[in-house]
């Protein structure tokens, strides 16, 4: 049956019998997407065409996005009954490959759909805050909330008390259940959620009142959660990305500069013990010292102190570089979360040295070997490489 009085087909220009059909085509990005209308008089083979066009389009492309995914399968439905209309009244079957087709569509768009309504992300509530304001309503509440956590055990309890202490705070919070490598229950098994203005979704946790800290706005943490990444902890006033590789970076420059403290430190131990050899050959060389073997040591005794001056001023760049980091990290070993803080080196004063005398050959020996040091041999033991191995997390509003 003719739907029409046109004789060539509105695709290919051809001649041939012509039915009406009316194909819908969308592509979900994200927060938009892509629709276009197809319709209008068509023959046989273009009618085909255009809807395996529409249809594997739709059925793969049509469910990544809000709104796509709802709506992607009523249009699948709608262009399958415009195919089997418009096949209809061309006086042809309907193919086998339709059927095949619709039951491959109905299991993937119920999996789909599931998968939608059951997405965290979507399921979270607006958020209302931002970061900054988030962590500021927490710091009044940590004293109450560390309380409620223990080392070695389960933080469950802990995290719902902490969630529920938010709500009363004007904040909604989701628990996530934090899987790793290890299946036991301990601290960090479970950890907080915020929706926020400006960071999106952010992790946190405090950190049990029975380990010591000086500052205790540090006990509020951002977690950090990939799968098949090791877990991260940071201070939430020190946390200012969300981004794992950010995380890592962070570690990356934290452990230079423990390295640095390390490698002053040995310095240090090093000009205190040649101070002492110093001081120790004063009185023998008032006594027996030579004029050149004088000069010999006061050479030494100059090379020494414009060496300290050399290393304080180490020191001082040192304490200034790291006073942009926290001088502690936290590491989860099986659960057990520790505290490492490395101690900065202290300034040396300058030996007070008068009359020298002889022997100094060791102690220039000493001098050399305080400056041929190496910086790059100290390395300070990497606590966090220790933490646990995330293999996924889940989330609950």
């Amino acid at each position: 049956m003719q739907d029409n009085n046109l004789t060539t087909c509105q695709r290919c220009g051809k001649a041939k019998h012509l039915v009406f059909a009316h194909y819908n085509k969308n592509i979900g990005m994200g927060f938009s997407r892509r629709e276009t209308d197809t319709k209008g008089y068509f023959c046989g083979k273009c009618i085909r065409l255009l809807f395996w066009n529409n249809f594997l389009t739709c059925l793969f492309l049509g469910w990544w996005g809000t709104i796509s995914g709802l709506t992607n399968p009523f249009r699948i439905l709608f262009d399958m009954g415009q195919y089997a209309r418009a096949e209809v009244r061309l006086g042809g079957v309907i193919r086998k490959s339709v059927y095949v087709f619709t039951i491959v569509f109905l299991i993937f768009g119920t999996v789909m759909i599931y998968r939608y309504f059951n997405n965290p992300f979507i399921q979270s509530p607006a958020a209302t805050k931002t970061y900054d304001e988030v962590v500021s309503s927490i710091y009044p509440l940590i004293g109450d909330i560390s309380d409620q956590f223990f080392s070695n055990q389960t933080d469950k309890p802990s995290v719902i008390y902490f969630r529920n202490k938010l709500k009363e705070s004007g904040i909604d919070g989701g628990i996530v259940k934090i899987d790793s490598e290890l299946k036991a229950e301990g601290n960090l098994d479970y950890c907080i959620v915020v929706n926020t203005q400006d960071r999106g979704f952010v992790y946190l946790t405090i950190v049990p009142k029975s380990l010591e800290m000086e500052d205790e706005e540090q006990r509020l943490q951002f977690v950090y959660l990939m799968d098949d990444k090791k877990i991260g902890l940071l201070p939430a006033k020190f946390a200012i990305s969300n981004d794992y590789s950010w995380y890592e970076t962070y570690l990356d420059n934290v452990y230079t500069y423990y390295d640095e403290g390390a490698y002053l430190t040995k310095i240090s131990d090093l000009l205190q013990t040649l101070k002492y050899g110093i001081n120790n050959t004063r009185t023998i060389m008032e006594w027996s010292a030579s004029q050149s073997v004088l000069d010999e040591y006061n050479n030494l005794i100059d090379d020494y102190n414009s060496y300290i001056d050399v290393y304080n001023e180490q020191i001082t760049a040192y304490q200034n570089k790291l006073s942009e980091y926290p001088e502690s990290l936290f590491f989860i070993n099986e659960y057990s979360i520790n505290l490492k803080s490395v101690a900065l080196p202290s300034s040396i004063p300058l030996p007070n040295v008068s009359n020298p005398n002889p022997s100094i050959e060791e102690l220039n020996t000493q001098m050399s070997n305080i400056k041929n040091l190496n910086k790059s041999d100290y390395k300070v033991e990497r606590d966090t490489d220790k933490n646990f191995m995330v293999t996924g997390f889940h989330i609950k509003w």
